[in-house]
């Protein structure tokens, strides 16, 4: 992930009211993070998710959750360290016998979504 991408993309708002919100959603998900080893290994500059958010703006990476939720936000780029999958997801092989008409490269892509979904007040039909 690009900084100045995920910059471009993210919400003119700040995503946490303290610094200290940041700093417990932080451990909860970037301490186990995959995307971040490098910042903690102190190989590399880690994930860019966490700087936009420094900067008093919300990465469009992160679904604001329901109230009743313990974390204010879900990153959909999270991966724990422990998972035992590969860095990026592999395409669904194609089944035994079947011919295949067209490649698959360039098609394929990971599935992530980036906003939310559910209607607001505003698009809900009376």
């Amino acid at each position: 992930m690009n900084l100045n991408v995920v910059m471009a993309r993210s919400i003119d708002e700040p995503a946490f009211s303290t610094s200290d919100d940041m700093v417990n959603w932080q451990e909860r998900w970037c301490n186990r993070c995959v995307r971040d080893v490098e910042l903690r290994d102190g190989t590399g500059p880690g994930c860019p998710l966490p700087l936009v958010a420094f900067q008093d703006r919300t990465p469009a990476e992160w679904l604001r959750q329901p109230d009743d939720s313990p974390d204010e936000y879900h990153c959909v780029m999270f991966r724990d360290e422990r998972d035992p999958g590969p860095s990026e997801p592999r395409p669904i092989p194609d089944p035994p016998g079947q011919g295949v008409l067209f490649g698959r490269d360039g098609w394929e892509r990971p599935c992530r979504m980036f906003a939310d979904t559910r209607p607001t007040s505003a698009e809900v039909a009376s």
